[in-house]
């Protein structure tokens, strides 16, 4: 049986100017920049904004009884316990969402709400949108992953995931980011947004941001400058790696990527160095962009990349600048294997420790209980 929901004529429209803002220490809202030439935001603070709905949740028994026999052996129970929820409609939806905290005990519950809430498709996007803005951020960050498991159907919900980009945890914002595209796509506010992101304070977020942009393709070039500038001021390693493969996968003639993976390849530490190589072995596939590898063969510095990169991406044994522009003047480089449906993945559950952001600060993401959503979120 298909979800059939409650009407909500205005609750979602207006989920923001009716919800509550709940104080909970130095936490929450829009991050400020930093004026130091690090550039990268300041950890979230101030307040949560939580849905109004929440406030006043107080779930029927007897739907709560039906969320736990999904996950149970009784293929019978389940089955009506399903069909309960549907019948319930919105009520049914925020019971799903609900369960879907982790201090919950058990992970099949959890499980079973994600699992019909995910096959719901574009009927269970209202009920959604009210979990990122959940008091608990496992439900936020839930939900956000399962609207980008829904993908353009959870179109509704695409301003409220630019808003969860702010949230002051970093686990739901690294699951917004890529929610975010995989329900919009690569449309110009989308790819901005996501390029920001890149500024995060948590090296997490930004390496999400990296591989999400990579995943849009060339549609995501709005993203060049902001990658451009990663590659200069990122003191992550990892960040760093995923920018210069990013840029590879975005790069446009004329619009500047060439020259800073040029450099990127001649970065001291290997993951960086390599990524950028193999970055600009995709992008030379493009005749123009090969011409302006082309261009830099008689760089003293750069030449060595240069001629390498080319004769990578066409198989050529050319040497000169004039025979590299004789050739790809009349034939275009033989593009490299891309894998099909390339995506960025999922963000990984919570359960371990961060690598310390920017400004030195280790993080950790398991959600254990309501007090590790002060503690933990505190260091987001």
């Amino acid at each position: 049986m298909r979800l059939r929901l409650a009407a909500v004529p205005l609750a979602v429209a207006s989920l923001l100017s009716t919800a509550t803002a709940i104080a909970q220490g130095d936490e929450g809202g829009a991050p400020a920049e930093n004026s130091g030439p690090e550039g990268f935001r300041k950890r979230p603070r101030g307040e949560l904004v939580v849905s109004k709905v929440w406030e006043e949740w107080n779930p029927p028994a007897e739907l709560e009884a039906a969320v736990t026999a999904l996950a149970g052996a009784d293929r019978g129970k389940a089955a009506a316990a399903q069909e309960m929820l549907e019948e319930a409609g919105h009520e049914g939806l925020l019971v799903l969402v609900d369960a879907l905290r982790h201090d919950r005990p058990s992970l099949e519950r959890q499980d079973g709400a994600r699992r019909l809430l995910a096959s719901g498709k574009e009927r269970s996007v209202p009920g959604l949108i009210e979990g990122l803005f959940h008091p608990e951020f496992s439900v936020r960050a839930a939900s956000a992953r399962i609207l980008g498991e829904i993908g353009p159907e959870a179109a509704a919900a695409g301003s409220y995931l630019l808003e969860t980009l702010q949230d002051r945890n970093s686990w739901v914002r690294e699951h917004a980011v890529l929610a975010l595209a995989r329900v919009r796509g690569p449309d110009q506010e989308t790819v901005e947004a996501i390029a920001r992101s890149r500024r995060d304070w948590d090296s997490h977020v930004r390496e999400r941001a990296a591989e999400t942009i990579a995943s849009m393709g060339r549609p995501a070039g709005a993203a060049t400058s902001a990658l451009v500038s990663s590659l200069s001021f990122e003191p992550e390693v990892g960040v760093r790696a995923a920018c210069a493969r990013a840029l590879g996968r975005i790069a446009a003639p004329a619009t500047g990527a060439v020259e800073p993976l040029l450099d990127a390849a001649l970065d001291e530490t290997r993951p960086v160095s390599a990524a950028a190589r193999e970055a600009l072995v995709f992008a030379a596939a493009d005749r123009a962009l090969a011409l302006e590898v082309a261009g830099y063969l008689e760089d003293p510095g750069r030449s060595g990349v240069a001629l390498s990169t080319l004769q990578q991406a066409t198989g050529q044994p050319f040497l000169t600048k004039v025979e590299w522009e004789s050739f790809l003047g009349t034939e275009a480089p033989s593009a490299p294997d891309e894998p099909d449906g390339e995506e960025s993945p999922d963000p990984g559950e919570p359960g371990g420790e961060e690598s310390p952001g920017p400004d030195g600060a280790g993080e950790s993401k398991e959600p254990a209980d309501e007090s590790d959503e002060a503690g933990s979120e505190d260091g987001k």
